[in-house]
């Protein structure tokens, strides 16, 4: 059965189009979910994702705690607060590539375009040492990224003229969101002093020979 998405991934955003200005409720809503992320990571950095209370991420970003679940369901979606927004550029990038590639390179240009709404390195190292330490956490981030492979199917089957429900296409997407999770959730476990960008690129570029003319019947 097909995973269930955890984000309106299906309609990104167009990357092109103006952006639209930001009214004053909309940049304080902003600044306080930025709060609360930045409180909770100090907080976990310090004393360990378990020990941490919403109650003492409130008072850290001082705010009340009905606040912190306007923003965020879990303290798992705290540390991974940004993934819903990697998954709707992951789909624009895709949506972005030139008609008529083939799936090996659809996904080698999408990550490549991908990279370029890359988030601050200190960022992602603060996640990654966060969820090498938190097995929810890399439970939750499973969850997150599998929620991304429909949409996915569905760029891919279009760019084809195949059916999205269809094994080959399933198992292209399928491929393509695994080396995802796997790419980070190593560079994570492992501590890797290289860019998981770049990692990134060696897992896709193998993953596209994969997806080669041939490769695989």
């Amino acid at each position: 059965m097909p995973p269930v998405s955890t984000m309106p991934v299906t309609e990104p955003a167009d990357p092109g189009g103006p952006a639209e200005p930001a009214t004053r409720r909309e940049r304080k809503k902003a600044a306080t979910r930025e709060a609360l992320r930045a409180a909770a990571l100090d907080l976990f950095a310090d004393r360990g994702f378990g020990a941490v209370t919403v109650e003492e991420i409130c008072d850290r970003a001082d705010v009340a705690s009905s606040t912190f679940f306007r923003h965020f369901a879990t303290k798992e979606a705290v540390v991974l607060a940004d993934y819903d927004e990697r998954g709707r550029q992951l789909l624009a990038a895709l949506d972005a590539q030139p008609s008529g590639v083939g799936p090996a390179d659809l996904l080698l240009g999408a990550t490549v375009q991908w990279r370029e709404s890359r988030r601050p390195p200190e960022v992602l190292r603060a996640e990654a040492m966060l969820l090498a330490a938190e097995p929810a956490l890399q439970l939750h981030l499973d969850r997150v990224i599998t929620g991304w492979e429909g949409p996915i199917a569905e760029r891919l089957a279009a760019r084809s003229g195949r059916d999205a429900t269809s094994l080959e296409v399933r198992l292209d997407a399928a491929w393509f969101v695994t080396a995802i999770r796997v790419v980070i959730r190593e560079w994570a476990l492992t501590g890797a002093d290289e860019d998981v960008y770049a990692v990134g690129a060696r897992a896709i570029g193998r993953l596209a020979k994969l997806l080669e003319p041939g490769a695989g019947g």
